[in-house]
């Protein structure tokens, strides 16, 4: 029963928790959409790849990328008091919109414009390569 019942370690390592789930899913898509974007500049411009993405700056994306995730959803967490426990499976405690305003406003700021972005750059990439197997044969 502890395992799928309650959740004997208190409010605040359950809002921590839920806090860490929820980045954890946003940060995922925000480092496709860097490599989407890394992979659009290295394909378009190699100067501006040189110069956007060496070692340490990748490293600043991906900490800036983590904290911005873990910052906004803290927000969504601690200050709204946005947190369940889910008994559905393990107990593990999970952001929880209190409208369903409030869901469908962070899944439009959360997903929409990395989906956009993702499409832009993987489909910029695939129609320059096949200009360039359509000139090669050429």
């Amino acid at each position: 029963p502890a395992l799928t019942e309650c959740w004997p370690f208190g409010r605040h390592l359950c809002q921590i928790q839920a806090v860490m789930g929820g980045a954890l899913r946003q940060q995922n898509s925000l480092c496709l959409v860097l490599i989407a974007v890394e992979r659009y500049c290295n394909q378009i411009n190699q100067d501006l790849h040189l110069s956007l993405f060496s070692k340490h700056l990748t490293l600043l994306y991906i900490l800036a990328t983590w904290s911005s995730s873990g910052a906004l959803c803290s927000v969504i967490v601690f200050s709204l008091e946005g947190f369940y426990l889910s008994t559905s499976a393990l107990s593990v405690c999970e952001p929880h919109y209190r409208s369903v305003q409030m869901l469908v406003l962070t899944s439009c700021v959360f997903y929409f414009p990395t989906t956009m972005l993702l499409m832009y750059c993987y489909g910029t990439i695939y129609h320059s390569q096949k200009l360039k197997m359509k000139n090669r044969s050429a």
